[in-house]
This record gives C-alpha cells, sequence and structure tokens, in this order.
C-alpha cells in the first residue's frame, strides 16, 4: 500500500493528476485497505476459544513505545504509576513480543492502561484504536483509524489513516504531519496555539482562527494529498 500512496504523490509533485483526483484515489486505497482489516479483526477477541491472553505489567518506566500490527485497541488511563497490558492473540496470526521499555503485538484485541505523566510512543499500523491516552504521545498511524482524547503535546503522524482526537486542557506544542489521511483535532477551552510552521501540498488545512494566539505554544502543521481539521471543541 505504502507504493501506491508514493505513486500518487509524486504524480501531484508532476502534475499529472490534480489533487481532487489524488484524493479520489487516496480515499478509494484507504477504504480497501480498511475493508481487509475489518475481516482480520473480527476474529480477534477475547471470548474466542483459541485466543491465547498475554497479561503484562511494567514498572518504574518514564518512557514507552507500543507498536501495534492489525490489532483492536483500547486505552485508558488509571492512578497506577505501571503500565498495564492485556492482548488476547488470534489463534492464526497472534504474536506479542518484547523488548526495552517496549512491547509490540500483532493479530490481537489489545487494553492497555497507562499513567496519565508517561511518555508514550504510540506506533499503530492496520489497527484500530480508541480511547484516552497520556498528556505526552507521538502517535504514528498508518493504514487504520484512531480516536483518541487527552493529548496535551507531541508529534502526529498520520499515512493513508484517520484520526480524530480530542486534546487535553494543558497547553504545549502540537505538531501534525499528515500525508494521505485524515486528521480532525478538537481544543477545549481555554487551550490555543502560535501559528507555527505550515506546508500543505495537494490537500487542506483548516484551523480555527479563534485558537491563534502568538503567546501560546506552536502548531505546526505538514500536509501532503491529506485533509486537516483543528476546531474549538463545542
Amino acid at each position: 500500500m505504502e507504493e501506491e500512496i508514493t505513486r500518487i504523490l509524486k504524480m501531484v509533485e508532476e502534475g499529472k493528476l490534480s489533487a481532487e483526483e489524488a484524493n479520489r484515489l487516496l480515499s478509494s486505497l484507504m477504504g480497501a485497505e480498511a475493508g481487509k482489516h475489518e475481516r482480520f479483526s473480527v476474529r480477534i477477541g477475547h471470548d474466542k476459544p483459541g485466543a491465547e491472553k498475554i497479561v503484562r505489567d511494567y514498572e518504574g518506566l518514564s518512557e514507552f513505545r507500543l507498536d501495534l500490527s492489525a490489532c483492536m485497541a483500547e486505552m485508558e488511563l488509571w492512578d497506577q504509576d505501571a503500565i498495564h497490558i492485556e492482548a488476547w492473540l488470534d489463534e492464526c496470526c497472534g504474536e506479542f513480543t518484547e523488548s526495552e521499555g517496549a512491547a509490540q503485538v500483532k493479530g490481537a484485541r489489545v487494553h492497555a492502561r497507562f499513567p496519565k505523566h508517561l511518555k508514550l510512543t504510540l506506533d499503530s499500523s492496520a489497527s484500530r484504536v480508541e480511547g484516552e491516552i497520556p498528556l505526552q504521545t507521538d502517535l504514528n498511524c498508518s493504514a487504520g483509524k484512531a480516536e483518541l482524547r487527552g493529548l496535551g503535546w507531541g508529534d502526529v503522524s498520520i499515512s493513508a489513516g484517520k484520526a480524530e482526537i480530542e486534546l487535553a486542557e494543558e497547553p504545549g506544542p502540537l505538531k501534525l504531519n499528515v500525508s494521505a489521511g485524515k486528521v480532525d483535532v478538537v481544543v477545549p477551552e481555554p487551550r490555543k496555539f502560535a501559528r507555527g510552521s505550515s506546508s500543505c501540498s495537494a490537500g487542506r488545512v483548516d484551523v480555527d482562527e479563534r485558537l491563534i494566539d502568538p503567546a501560546e505554544p506552536p502548531l505546526d502543521v505538514d500536509c501532503s494529498a491529506g485533509k486537516v481539521r483543528v476546531e474549538r471543541k463545542h
């Protein structure tokens, strides 16, 4: 899928495709990928007789990386210092591996609990992720969907995916990097941003002007053949 996306973006740069044509092709491509993922994910669940359950607790960490591939994941914050992860692995292709300060999960339903002040890196590929995340989170979403809340500051990168993010009230810098994807960011009162760097190629960026205040941390946006919307929470 990454090769197809790269080919479409190159055709836009060369003037062989308009932005509208590119968006139609990319939307069709993402829809096909999402359909494959949905067909796979219906087999994953804690009620499946062949699902192996993995439970892990990680204590004393200030930073953590969670890599998800072809997963359905629920996130939440709790008042413990430990990171708690439960994963129900698909009997055919589920995998759970670990390294220092990180866990990699493939083909599973995942339930994760994090401390609020953890620095989290969340990599999601062909997965659906929802729930509450730590204030400082870097999100990388490829060919999947994320519905998250609680983000304070960090880098958000979306490639051929969709993300709906509700920010926390706590101020901090935010970077949005979107390639052939869509991001909707909802900003609560009284949070605002300074106007940071902005680049848009064959895409669309809409930022609510009521959110702009030069005295606040910056909002940087880099959009290529995608859509970005940043608006005040109603």
